[in-house]
């Protein structure tokens, strides 16, 4: 605003609905302002279409008829503004507006497109970002049970190999999920992993060390124990894990009867790599 001695200079977002809503302004009354899309068409095919909208006579520019209220209930006179964009897409607007009638230099112009394109690439950058933090979680988590999946746990399993610490390595099969689904549908049995896996996390919680869980295929469950022995693995752990299958669960409070069967492995005393355990 100092560079191009504006008074009002503000930070407009395209909202999901094509509103403007402005997110930073000078002009303290303006910040979260929020301006209908009816009639935003003309003025949006415009930051599309060209660098940059110019005006030295805003209210009669038919590029801003949609804007006319909001132009004269400010007296906007001339105005500057520049599109970012995101992913190729206008995602929003740097509005410099003068109240009194106002011609724009190439040098002015020149400058606020330049700032534009740095806070494009900035967004552009926390964009890819997000991305990609959501591709990794994709990858190492599993939204059903919260629980990591086997990516996940393979990258953490490693990193225990890589410290030369022993763990047991429990597969447990569950069964009773494929009646489950067929008879009260796939939410049903969703909703069944789930607690199951939080039942697993309680019952586990009190273990010396980190317990590590994760979700195979095929209606399975990894668990990692270090730290125990075989002696404390069976009198502690199995015995909570084997008395899962008492009794019955309650799936959005329909009775169903839930199978455990576990598989036990101890690294590296039945095999050195994880692939063999």
């Amino acid at each position: 605003a100092e560079v191009l001695g504006v008074e009002r200079a503000g930070l407009w977002f395209l909202d999901e609905d094509r509103a403007l809503t402005c997110r930073m302004s000078l002009i303290d009354s303006l910040n979260g302002l929020r301006l209908s899309p009816n009639g935003l068409d003309g003025y949006l095919a415009s930051l599309t279409c060209n660098p940059c909208l110019v005006t030295s006579d805003a209210q009669h520019d038919e590029r801003l008829a949609g804007l006319r209220d909001y132009l004269r209930d400010n007296r906007i006179q001339a105005m500057l503004d520049v599109g970012i964009f995101v992913g190729g897409e206008l995602r929003g607007a740097i509005c410099c507006e003068s109240t009194h009638p106002r011609e724009w230099q190439g040098d002015e112009i020149t400058s606020l497109m330049g700032f534009a394109g740095l806070l494009s690439q900035f967004s552009e950058s926390l964009r890819r970002r997000e991305v990609e933090h959501d591709l990794y979680r994709q990858l190492h988590h599993d939204e059903v049970s919260d629980l990591a999946t086997l990516k996940g746990l393979l990258e953490r399993l490693h990193a225990l190999i890589r410290s030369h610490g022993s763990f047991h390595l429990l597969v447990v099969r569950l069964g009773g999920l494929s009646h489950i689904n067929e008879t009260l549908g796939q939410q049903a049995g969703d909703e069944a992993i789930r607690q199951v896996a939080a039942k697993l996390k309680e019952r586990l919680t009190e273990l010396q060390g980190e317990i590590l869980i994760g979700r195979l295929p095929a209606n399975r469950l990894l668990i990692a124990i270090p730290g125990q022995t075989d002696d404390s693995l069976r009198r502690y752990c199995l015995q909570r894990l084997l008395t899962l299958g008492d009794g019955t669960w309650r799936v959005f409070g329909t009775p169903c009867q839930l199978r455990f069967n576990i598989g036990v492995t101890r690294y590296p005393y039945d095999a050195s790599d994880i692939e063999s355990l």
